[in-house]
């Protein structure tokens, strides 16, 4: 009898490794799939859809694909903005689309593994990704003066100036000219056990001028071009921004965001606003120790131009190209 029952279990077993379909069939969650696909590998493929800032369909986009300790693929658009890549992939991968004329946009994923078992002569398969990217025009990159910078924090819990151009504090602590922006640095004590410590309870950023100010903007973080194009000029500035510390100490500003400020206000008579500059900060701001750090600073000489789109070939600030003082990742999220 136990010879006979061998039978019906072996059929039920190929049903299932050949992926029948058949919704009568429940299957445990995809945990199996998963396990067999980190250990072995599988195929991710990355569909995607490219058009410009204004929603036009880009056709010729170079697409890469890399996987974690996988393989490597790339291709070009079609007329229809679509390209298709795959490599293969035990866990992750990144990908990244690029043209002449446009901004590179990259993306990242942890591919999810299917619910239903592989069958016995099916290749191991991640779940296809499907997404829309969006490559940003080059459309008028100008010189500007950029630069990052790191230095020690003069005094705490005092108001320093800083140079937004010059990028630097103000005279005599530093090289800078212009009371652009003040720097507040206020610390706070902490018990650790009997030791009684000193650490940095926020960063107070303030104009000093009556037009000056600040705005907090998203940035594209899927993009090489983070900011806007342009200040929004209907977005009111502030005068005062208060920074705490997040989760570690480049938290500062929070992920995905980037500061735009305007600086060296000048008014008529009548109090109107008739001279200014524009510029912009990305992420990271970090202060910790005695240390205050900026991760990138542009500012726009032109006065009253809104533009922040900055060519980094044409870098204005006399210390280090835009490229040799790039030590920090701009992009992290």
């Amino acid at each position: 009898m136990k010879r006979y029952m061998i039978v019906p279990w072996c059929v039920c077993l190929l049903v299932s490794l050949c992926g029948a379909q058949n919704d009568d069939i429940v299957f445990q969650p995809s945990y199996p799939q998963l396990k067999e696909l980190s250990r072995h590998g599988g195929i991710a493929t990355v569909n995607l859809t490219i058009r410009d800032d204004q929603g036009t369909l880009i056709k010729g986009a170079k697409g890469v694909l890399g996987c974690w300790n996988g393989t490597r693929d790339e291709a070009y658009s079609d007329e229809n903005g679509h390209l298709v890549l795959s490599a293969t992939a035990f866990t992750d991968g990144n990908y990244g689309i690029e043209k002449d004329g446009y901004y590179g946009s990259s993306g990242g994923e942890y591919f999810e593994a299917p619910d239903k078992p592989f069958g016995l002569f099916e290749r191991r398969r991640w779940k296809p990704v499907v997404k829309d990217m969006v490559l940003k025009k080059k459309r008028n990159p100008i010189p500007m003066y950029s630069k990052h910078f790191s230095g020690k924090i003069p005094l705490l819990n005092q108001a320093i100036g800083f140079d937004l151009k010059i990028v630097d504090w103000v005279k005599p602590y530093g090289k800078g000219e212009e009371n652009d922006m003040m720097v507040t640095v206020t610390t706070k004590e902490v018990l650790y056990g009997k030791r009684l410590v000193t650490e940095i309870k926020e960063v107070t950023l303030e104009w000093p001028n009556e037009h000056d100010g600040v705005q907090v903007c998203d940035s594209d973080t899927w993009s090489d071009f983070l900011s806007a194009y342009h200040v929004d000029l209907k977005k009111p500035f502030s005068r005062k921004l208060i920074l705490e510390s997040g989760e570690d100490r480049y938290d500062w500003l929070k992920r995905g965001k980037y500061l735009v400020f305007r600086t060296r206000s000048e008014t008529s008579p009548n109090g109107e606003l008739i001279r200014c500059h524009y510029g912009k900060i990305y992420r990271t701001i970090d202060a910790a120790g005695d240390e205050f750090a900026l991760s990138a600073v542009f500012f726009n000489p032109t006065p009253n131009d809104t533009n922040l789109e900055f060519d980094p070939k044409r870098n204005l600030s006399p210390f280090k190209t835009f490229e040799e003082e790039q030590t920090l990742n701009l992009r992290k999220p």
